[in-house]
């Protein structure tokens, strides 16, 4: 299994397990080389990350004279395992490591524990404190592998749902008490696997770490979804289908595999007399979902929840049921009323977040139909007689770098952690997203193809098909200066992976391209230009001409005109490419110099909103995106595959 720089999703124990000198005082390093605050988990994953994740590199530093200190790092987590299974035999790795001097002494310390479901509590563990006797290579930056030989695992009996954690440090064999920095890479965009034998290689490019188990393990393939504060869902049932008193005042949001928007907090309110009275708060809603797909198994959950009075008592409600298709026919309900028993926690004025654990719940099989959606319906249930107001609310959306645990304890909406829903099954939604994010370009166009009066593009970045961390922010400014009205400006070009032979329909489309321009009078709209590049760079076919936005480019921020239309047909061929061009056309006739900024994210992307990223920060920005209303198929997928049941893809 890979060593992960993806972080989105993984679950994160509440305790380490291992005997760690030092737990705290990590840093991270973003695939562009910016210092940032690592996760609190990566994802021990099947297949190689690709591209997935805001720091590709964590350190730790040791300055105590004990020697034998052992210095925590990082963890990885498994998904659940898919049914009960024995785990045993042996256990190998390749790690990328490098200490800063060579008077460190510092060699590689695991522990591989498993969970009980997710909860905290071990069910066993597989590998009690591992010291290694390699010592890491000296470098300033450079990485070299660390080859761990086949050891010997204490057998664990693991149930349906249970995890397996990877701890990972160093122990500094030294009595100084000067500052010594241990670094590891992780995988983020090789293809290849790591063979512990490299020597001085780079971060970010480096090969994939790994750890292998040499006996046959399966895991389960879950679906998170994320309740977002992005209001723009595409469809809204007529009627509520749970049982609810009191639905007015309640919200509609969209239900995404991705983040989006800024952390919000809607409320409602309860004030009558009778005992169990249900409110709802909001209902989510997701994208279509892809293919005919059958809906089973288990649903769990964490919510962000607050009461503004003790005496509210007020508990979790949640419904989910699928649509059959953009209709208000239920297709079938999922989970129907479940209320839960835990009172919400206490903030007077119902703004400060506390963790609701939906534990994994049943749920009925549904044979859902391509084209249908999930809605989930979320409020609560107020226990009380009282007849003043007493207000419930949620937290929503948000781009924190971490998912919710269940143990926050009165979180702000704004800086809070993601609020979510997971399923125990895949299940596949038909839009695909584009990320505008900085990481660059796999091949760069000779020539612009839309019609720009300027053709430099500053810029030839990756259209991104994943989304994942907090990344670092970048930017590329394009200036004008002649008095011809209107004149077109290329600023950013965004170009995707490879695609696999098939028709690009003539569907829908929304796009967020975050822009700012400097000045009011240079009257600067939004200017996009999408079409399939083949791989002889020729043009496949247009999807979206010059396309002019309607609302001007405005200061200070990266608030931008959505851009919401339907693309023209194309057929590819396999290795075809999407290429997004932006710029900006100026309505002025200014001589002296009038910028228009693209704003994107460096390396992988954090998440989106409809309403694009209004204060972007070096750890806080948003990545424009293109969504398109059909899935998409590349040419690294294998589609229909099954899956070996090796535990380690190589």
């Amino acid at each position: 299994m890979y060593l992960s720089a993806d972080h989105m999703g993984a679950y994160i124990p509440a305790t380490l397990k291992g005997a760690w000198d030092a737990t705290t005082g990590q840093s991270g390093t973003s695939p562009g080389g910016t210092g940032v605050t690592p996760p609190a988990a990566y994802k021990l994953t099947e297949a190689k990350n690709k591209s997935k994740g805001y720091s590709v590199q964590v350190s730790n530093a040791e300055n105590n004279a004990t020697n034998n200190w052992d210095v925590y790092l990082t963890r990885f987590i498994s998904e659940p395992l898919d049914s009960n299974q024995t785990i045993s035999g042996t256990v190998t790795a390749a790690l990328l490591m490098r200490e800063s001097n060579a008077s460190a002494n510092d060699v590689a310390h695991i522990h591989i524990w498993v969970t009980t479901g997710n909860s905290d509590t071990v069910r066993g563990t597989l590998l009690t404190d591992y010291i290694d006797s390699a010592e890491f290579a000296v470098s300033a930056s450079q990485f070299s592998g660390i080859s761990i030989s086949a050891q010997t695992l204490t057998s664990v009996n693991a149930i349906a749902g249970d995890r397996i954690v990877v701890e990972i440090g160093y122990q500094g064999q030294n009595t100084s008490v000067s500052n010594f920095t241990t670094e590891m890479a992780l995988g983020y965009s090789s293809t290849t696997d790591a063979t512990g034998s490299e020597s001085a290689v780079a971060g970010v490019t480096n090969n994939q770490p790994w750890i292998q188990f040499s006996g046959t393990l399966t895991f389960a393939t879950t679906t998170r979804l994320y309740l977002t504060a992005d209001a723009t869902a595409a469809y809204t049932p007529a009627t509520k289908k749970g049982a609810w008193d009191k639905t007015t005042g309640s919200v509609v949001e969209r239900l995404s595999p991705f983040h989006h928007g800024t952390g919000q907090g809607p409320t409602n309110t309860e004030n009558v007399a009778t005992n169990n009275y249900d409110v709802l708060i909001a209902t989510f809603v997701s994208d279509p979902i892809y293919g005919n797909t059958t809906i089973s198994g288990t649903i769990n959950g964490i919510l962000l929840c607050a009461e503004s009075n003790a005496d509210a008592n007020f508990v979790a409600h949640v419904h989910a049921w699928v649509t059959q298709g953009d209709s208000d026919t239920v297709r079938g309900t999922l989970l129907t009323d479940w209320v839960d028993s835990t009172e919400w926690a206490v903030d007077s004025f119902a703004q400060l977040y506390s963790g609701i654990q939906i534990p994994w719940q049943a749920i009925s099989s549904v044979s859902a139909q391509d084209g249908d959606r999930i809605v989930v319906e979320i409020g609560f249930q107020a226990q009380n007689t009282h007849t003043t107001n007493r207000t419930g609310s949620i937290q929503i959306g948000g781009r924190n770098k971490e998912d919710a645990t269940g143990a926050e304890s009165a979180q702000t909406a704004s800086s809070g952690r993601n609020a979510w829903i997971e399923f125990s099954k895949a299940i596949t939604f038909k839009p695909t997203y584009l990320f505008m994010v900085s990481e660059s370009a796999p091949v760069t166009p000779t020539t612009p193809r839309g019609t720009w009066d300027d053709t430099s593009f500053g810029v030839n970045a990756l259209a991104a098909r994943h989304l994942s961390g907090i990344p670092d922010l970048a930017s590329n400014s394009r200036s004008e200066t002649v008095t011809t009205n209107p004149y077109d400006v290329a600023i950013t070009r965004y170009v995707s992976d490879e695609l696999q032979a098939q028709t690009i329909s003539a569907v829908a489309i929304d796009m967020i391209t975050n822009f700012t321009e400097a000045n009011a009078d240079a009257d600067a709209f939004p200017k996009i230009h999408v079409y399939v590049r083949a791989p002889d760079d020729s043009n496949r076919g247009t999807l979206l001409s010059n396309n002019v936005g309607g609302t001007e480019i405005t200061t200070g921020s990266t608030a931008p005109p959505p851009v919401s239309s339907t693309v023209s047909s194309v057929v590819c061929s396999d290795g075809d490419r999407i290429v997004i061009e932006v710029g900006a056309r100026y309505t002025n006739t200014h001589t002296t110099a009038r910028n228009v900024t693209n704003y994107r994210s460096s390396g992988a992307a954090v998440g989106q909103s409809s309403a694009g990223n209004s204060s972007p920060s070096a750890n806080g920005a948003n990545a424009g995106y293109l969504r398109l209303n059909q899935k998409l198929l590349w040419l690294d997928e294998f589609v229909g595959k099954s899956f070996s049941q090796a535990i380690w893809v190589g």
